[in-house]
């Protein structure tokens, strides 16, 4: 599933699980046109999709 779907913030596939890293905003943002990401999140989910394995980071834009 995360192979065919999300090539763009996958970032890598290893025996552990899959490395996704995406941009978004804090909760209650106002939507800006064009949108403008405020912060950036690494995210390690299990190979069998059943948990997240960790967190990496979860803060401002690198």
């Amino acid at each position: 599933m995360y192979v065919t779907g999300a090539k763009e913030c996958l970032v890598s596939t290893t025996n552990e699980g899959f490395r996704f890293q995406f941009r978004g905003v804090v909760q209650g943002w106002q939507q800006l046109i064009p949108a403008e990401p405020t912060l950036q999140t690494e995210v390690i989910i299990s190979r069998d999709d059943d948990r997240i394995i960790a967190v990496p980071y979860n803060g401002p834009l690198r």
